[in-house]
């Protein structure tokens, strides 16, 4: 799953079954992480057309991945034994990494708040994504 957030709130997010068989959860996670690149690239140019880009400070799109392996594999150039039967449509990731329009950061996969769109999760865990993602008000009991 996914989200991708602008000025705090989410305005993207997504979750489904991927058309192509992964070997790994490395290669899903990659895979994953490219489907969120393309739609990142539509955002930066949809905000650079409303002409809001005059208020952006960052200079890159940050994405949180809790995939070591998958990181990378993005972050590292040409093929190797792992990256090898990934389509080669899902290493636009690497492009842009490469071209410095996202910047991959490594979470801890029990603060993923992806989950929340592919797996069960406890009251009290869906609730703390909940509150980072939609900016619920702190439960004060």
């Amino acid at each position: 799953g996914y989200f991708l957030s602008f000025r705090g709130g989410p305005v993207l997010w997504g979750s489904h079954r991927q058309k192509v068989i992964a070997f790994s959860i490395a290669e899903a996670e990659y895979m994953s992480m490219a489907t969120l690149g393309r739609f990142i690239v539509y955002a930066t140019q949809l905000i650079k057309e409303l002409q809001y880009d005059h208020d952006i400070s960052v200079m890159y799109v940050p994405l949180y991945e809790d995939c070591e392996p998958a990181i990378r594999i993005a972050e590292k150039p040409g093929f190797t034994q792992r990256s090898v039967s990934i389509r080669l449509s899902y290493h636009i990731i690497r492009e842009l990494v490469r071209d410095k329009i996202v910047k991959i950061h490594k979470i801890p996969g029990h603060d993923q708040p992806a989950d929340i769109l592919t797996k069960s999760l406890s009251k009290a865990k869906t609730f703390k994504f909940c509150q980072h993602l939609f900016r619920f008000p702190k439960r004060t009991h």
